[in-house]
């Protein structure tokens, strides 16, 4: 898993200059938070949630912890007074074996209809393993 998590920031450092903290971890009312990878970027800190999908399902609990993790540090950090006029993004990236284009699109069309968008900036973008082993040579 963490040679497909390095090829995912590897990707966003490439061609959208991000610079990523990673391994990321929140400490919010005795409970430790972690995400994959944390990013500034143009007045937005984004949170990057990396996942494997090999057989293409997800956990709708899963994707819920998520999402409540997310939505967690970003009032965390709104009441710290730390980040005021930052905006958040959750960045959920899945990554798949097949190849198929409508696979890919399958699959995020599933992801988000089981979260709500209102509630906090989520996007979802799904890769295929040899996509991004092609966009890191």
């Amino acid at each position: 898993m963490e040679y497909l998590e390095n090829l995912v920031f590897d990707y966003y450092e490439k061609n959208f200059s991000y610079d990523f903290d990673r391994n990321v971890y929140f400490n919010i009312n005795d409970r430790r938070v972690c995400f994959d990878g944390v990013a500034e970027r143009k007045g937005t800190l984004n949170f990057f949630e990396i996942k494997y999908l090999p057989n293409k399902h997800f956990s709708a609990i899963l994707l819920n912890n998520i999402v409540l993790n997310a939505i967690n540090v970003q009032n965390f950090m709104i009441k710290s007074g730390k980040f005021p006029n930052y905006r958040y993004r959750l960045k959920l990236i899945l990554i798949i074996d097949s190849e198929s284009p409508s696979e890919k699109v399958e699959v995020a069309k599933r992801i988000r209809n089981l979260i709500d968008t209102g509630v906090m900036n989520i996007s979802v973008t799904v890769f295929t393993v040899k996509q991004l082993e092609k966009n890191n040579k």
